[in-house]
């Protein structure tokens, strides 16, 4: 099963809303997984209007979560076959400490923290990376997987990532 995350809820009557980043280190998204999983893709994009000095922005997996706004299940985009939102928590915590968005409190990473994939970002664009088929990062049931960034003036962001499990 495919599950896509987005930062932030699921949109209904208007269009998905993008985070502002504000300048410190900042989690836009985390979830924490039930079971092992693969990374099968992600993506990272900005919406500033003038070129500036591009965003450092990093896929990793840490034991130690972020304080987010927790997701609930329709937020959690299951992209296979099945009932839609209704499995979620089968798979993935869905907290403040699990799954969610737009961090309000970092936590520390550990040194068993993996950055996964990483890369700088114009502030006017964005990132779509899929992982070649065998090659996709292995996640660690009961870890976190983490969208960081740390922009350098406040930008708006819009990130996503698919998680496979089983």
């Amino acid at each position: 099963m495919i599950f896509r995350f987005w930062n932030g809820a699921a949109p209904s009557t208007a269009i998905s809303v993008a985070v502002a980043t504000g300048t410190d280190i900042k989690t836009m998204l985390q979830a924490l997984s039930l079971r092992q999983g693969r990374v099968i893709e992600w993506g990272c994009f900005f919406n500033a209007s003038a070129a500036a000095v591009p965003i450092p922005v990093e896929l990793f997996e840490s034991d130690v979560a972020a304080t987010v706004t927790a997701h609930v299940e329709v937020d959690v985009v299951h992209l296979g076959p099945g009932t839609p939102g209704q499995i979620a928590a089968t798979y993935f915590t869905l907290s403040t400490t699990g799954c969610g968005f737009t961090a309000s409190g970092e936590g520390t990473p550990t040194t068993a923290s993996r950055v996964l994939d990483s890369a700088l970002i114009p502030p006017t664009g964005g990132l779509v990376k899929q992982f070649p088929l065998g090659r996709e990062p292995a996640l660690t049931a009961g870890d976190f997987l983490r969208v960081r960034v740390h922009a350098a003036a406040t930008v708006d962001c819009l990130c996503y990532f698919d998680i496979e499990i089983g």
